[in-house]
């Protein structure tokens, strides 16, 4: 067996670096699950409408981008979009928009689990009162629809904080760009990647634990 001597020098010497991998990271995940989660409303909600066409638009959606891996979308966003648009997106844009895009068709699932969990007599009651579809999902449906979803949301959390990592090959400078550049210039990949896995320890252990106790707390 090898016998190798350990040296995270050149990690602390570049922590500044990391640092900013590690909120550039943050930033993505944050942006990424506000507009997934945006769009994965509406999305439910189509899925859960009266109408035929919003529910098979929505459907066609879903299916598109949970049907393909996320790291297709992300290169055909970055590398094929321009050439219809006709400019080049950054790699922080084309990473928002594949991520929200592809975050939104699983959000698009938790909101239909929630809404069609709502009793179906309460959605009765609100046609009785003549409101309207939209009406009905603002006032009676989603204010309880929320509550259950509240677990699965928290392991969303987790995992486009995962997702981001596939950033890094269009060269947006998250955490794992960062490192890997750490790696590769100071010639200690043992030490940069190790430290990789322990930062992203810190990020998403306390998150399972916090999904746990959501679904334990929400499931009484």
């Amino acid at each position: 067996m090898i016998a190798y001597h350990w040296d995270f020098t050149t990690v602390w010497n570049n922590v500044g670096y990391l640092g900013s991998g590690l909120l550039g990271t943050i930033v993505l995940a944050a942006i990424c699950l506000f507009f997934g989660a945006g769009i994965g409303m509406g999305l439910g909600v189509a899925l859960t409408a009266r109408s035929r066409t919003p529910r098979v638009f929505a459907q066609v959606f879903v299916e598109i981008f949970r049907g393909t891996p996320a790291m297709v979308q992300l290169l055909w966003i970055y590398y094929a979009l321009p050439v219809l648009v006709g400019f080049q997106l950054s790699p922080f844009t084309a990473a928002v928009i594949a991520f929200s895009l592809y975050s939104a068709s699983y959000v698009a699932g938790i909101f239909k689990g929630g809404i069609e969990s709502v009793g179906s007599g309460q959605r009765e009651a609100a046609k009785s009162l003549a409101l309207t579809y939209f009406q009905e999902m603002r006032l009676i449906v989603l204010p309880q629809a929320i509550r259950p979803m509240i677990p699965a949301f928290s392991n969303q959390v987790m995992e486009m904080v995962k997702l981001t990592t596939i950033a890094s090959i269009i060269a947006y400078g998250e955490l794992v760009m960062h490192t890997k550049t750490i790696a590769d210039q100071e010639f200690r990949p043992i030490e940069a990647y190790t430290t990789l896995a322990i930062l992203f320890s810190i990020l998403l252990i306390p998150l399972a634990y916090l999904t746990l106790y959501l679904e334990k707390r929400f499931s009484r």
